[in-house]
């Protein structure tokens, strides 16, 4: 397995069209079943704090594994994406301490 960072950007004035759909998308992302599976991730924040996209840590054996899995994501289905980037990352530290606890620590 390798792991993969999706980098999505919604298209202007589209924060309705992401509400809409959020529901929707997080209970696809939670998914067992597909051909990546989510490590973590959050909505990108514009300057207002307002949500503007989508990145994710995806665990999957290809990209085109990844590219499955965005294909069937809920946001890409309603038009939300202006940009999605797909790029394998490689993990060259040990990040699991840090994130072990991120929840509590960001409150």
């Amino acid at each position: 397995m390798r792991l993969w960072l999706l980098n999505a950007r919604d298209k202007p004035d589209q924060l309705e069209l992401r509400k809409a759909t959020r529901d929707a998308h997080r209970a696809y992302i939670y998914r067992k079943d597909l051909p990546a599976e989510m490590v973590f991730g959050s909505p990108l924040l514009d300057e207002a704090g307002e949500m503007c996209g989508t990145w994710l840590v995806l665990m999957a054996a290809d990209k085109s594994d990844v590219e499955a899995f965005s294909a069937g994501d809920p946001y890409v289905h309603a038009g939300l994406f202006q940009s999605l980037e797909i790029r394998e990352v490689h993990p060259s530290f040990d990040w699991s301490p840090k994130v072990e606890n991120l929840k509590e620590q960001l409150g």
